[in-house]
């Protein structure tokens, strides 16, 4: 038995108890098996083009998955460490602003934009405006700018 099926198995217990008070308690479980067989036929395929064992892709999946939830989770507690004008300027770094456009839109001097760069800089643990934009990857700043 594949590790994705030995995952969706121990999955569907815990779903049918959550729910067991509901009236259709086989609900969850079909939902979970509705879910399951797309994903498991696309890591399947994926297995095959990697000429790859689905075990060894399922696992390489999860691992690539979590990772990135620990680092979007890393980045977002970072977030929280800025100041409201900070994080202003990282939107705006984010959209590939130069300091002169960051300036020109938020109405400060190109040296207060340095300041507040270094500081974003330093409380991201990152030497460059691109790591920046890399840790900040998943946020959409288009809306973000329209408050700036």
């Amino acid at each position: 038995m594949s590790l994705l099926k030995r995952i969706i198995e121990t999955l569907q217990p815990a779903e049918s108890a959550k729910s067991s008070s509901a009236p259709n308690t086989d609900e969850p479980e079909r939902t979970t098996i509705a879910f399951a067989r797309p994903l498991l036929q696309q890591i399947q395929q994926l297995a095959m083009t990697e000429g790859v064992g689905v075990d060894e892709m399922t696992l390489e999946i999860l691992q690539a998955g979590v990772a990135k939830r620990q680092a979007y989770h890393q980045a977002l507690r970072m977030w929280h460490t800025l100041t409201p004008r900070e994080k202003d300027v990282s939107a705006l770094i984010c959209m590939g602003c130069s300091n002169d456009e960051i300036a020109h839109q938020m109405h400060i001097a190109r040296g207060t934009v340095r300041t507040h760069i270094r500081h974003i800089l330093k409380k991201f643990r990152v030497e460059n405006r691109l790591q920046v934009r890399d840790k900040l990857w998943w946020w959409d700043f288009e809306t973000w700018a329209a408050g700036v």
